[in-house]
C-alpha cells in the first residue's frame, strides 16, 4: 500500500492508503468514504476518520459512519457511502456556543469517491485514436439550519479524476442556498483509446457549516443529507471532432453495466435514492499546489 494525497470533496486535506497501481499505470477498481471536522484554523482537518481503499472485487461499496466530536455542547457527526457510480453523504453539526469557534467558521463533513477500470470499444472507434467519455451525474439532498441561511451554510463538491484515477480533470462546487435542490452536471470528458483500460474515477461531498458569532445571530445546528444523491445518470462518447459515437459498449472491472444511461444501481442504492432531495451552500474555493481544497468564508 502507498500513501497519497487525495482531495477531500468539501474541504481540505488528508491522507488515504492506495493499492499500488494496476499495470502500473491506473487504479484497480474500489471504493473510499471518509468524515471530516475542520475550523478555520487550518486547511487540514483537524480530525478525521475515513475507510482503506476497499476492492470492488471483494465489496460492493466502502461506508463510513460516525461522530468526531459529541459533548453537551458540540457534535460533529457525518456518514460517507460509495458504491459504483453511486455516491453518498451527509453530515450534521452542532454548537451552542458559536461565539467561541476559532478561525472564522466549522464544518462538519462527509465525502466518498468510486473508481474503476473501464474499456469502451464500438464498431466505428479506430483503434489508436483519441476519444472522450463525457459522463452526466444527476445529485438530489436536503440541508436544514436553525437560524439563518448564510452562504456556504450548506455546500457541495464534485470531483472527476483522469484515466490514471489520480489526476485531477474538473471540480464543481454547485452554489445554492435552498432547503431542497436537483441537479443535473455534464462532467469534462476522459480521454482514452478503444479497447485500452483506464481509470473511471469520481469523488463527492457535502459540508455543514457554523459561522463564529453569537448565538443569537448566527447558526447553532447545521445539517446536510447527500446520502444517496449522486449517481451516474449518463454516458456520452465523443469523437476528435466532438461527434457523438453510437453503439458504444463499455467492459468494467468491477462488473457494474455502464450504458449511455449511466448505471444501474444496486437494488439498496435505488431504494435509498428515491429518498433524496438536497440543500446547498455557496462554496469559494481555495486551490492550491499540494491539490488542497478549502471552503473559503
Amino acid at each position: 500500500m502507498r500513501m497519497n494525497w487525495i482531495w477531500t470533496l468539501a474541504v481540505g486535506t488528508f491522507a488515504i492508503l492506495l493499492p499500488p497501481a494496476k499495470a502500473g499505470t491506473i487504479l484497480p477498481a474500489g471504493f473510499s468514504a471518509g468524515i471530516e471536522y475542520y475550523n478555520g484554523t487550518s486547511t487540514a482537518p483537524i480530525l478525521y476518520q475515513l475507510t482503506p481503499f476497499v476492492l470492488a472485487s471483494s465489496a460492493s461499496q466502502a461506508s463510513i459512519s460516525g461522530c468526531l466530536i459529541s459533548t453537551a455542547s458540540q457534535s460533529a457527526c457525518g456518514t460517507g457511502r460509495a458504491a459504483m457510480g453511486n455516491l453518498g453523504a451527509q453530515s450534521s453539526l452542532t454548537d451552542l456556543n458559536p461565539s467561541t469557534i476559532p478561525g472564522g467558521s466549522e464544518d462538519a463533513n462527509a465525502s466518498s469517491i468510486f473508481w474503476d477500470v473501464l474499456t469502451v470499444a464500438g464498431p466505428s472507434m479506430a483503434g489508436g485514436q483519441t476519444y472522450t467519455m463525457v459522463p452526466t451525474v444527476t445529485i438530489h439532498g436536503t440541508g436544514s439550519w436553525n437560524n439563518v441561511a448564510l452562504p456556504q451554510t450548506v455546500g457541495l463538491g464534485i470531483e472527476e479524476f483522469g484515466p490514471d484515477g489520480t489526476s485531477v480533470l474538473e471540480n464543481l462546487y454547485p452554489d445554492a442556498t435552498q432547503s431542497s435542490y436537483s441537479m443535473t452536471f455534464t462532467l469534462d470528458g476522459i480521454p482514452f483509446q478503444p479497447g485500452v483500460q483506464f481509470n473511471f474515477a469520481l469523488g463527492f461531498g457535502e459540508a455543514a457549516r457554523i459561522y463564529t458569532g453569537p448565538a443569537a445571530a448566527e447558526n447553532t445546528q447545521v445539517s446536510a443529507n447527500f446520502l444517496s444523491t449522486m449517481l451516474l445518470t449518463g454516458i456520452t462518447v465523443l469523437d476528435s471532432q466532438g461527434r457523438a459515437v453510437p453503439n458504444f459498449t463499455i467492459q468494467s472491472d468491477s462488473g457494474t453495466v455502464y450504458s449511455e444511461n449511466g448505471v444501474v444501481p444496486e437494488p439498496a442504492s435505488a431504494a435509498l435514492l428515491a429518498l433524496g432531495v438536497l440543500a446547498i451552500g455557496v462554496f469559494r474555493v481555495r486551490r492550491s499546489a499540494a491539490r488542497r481544497l478549502r471552503v473559503n468564508p
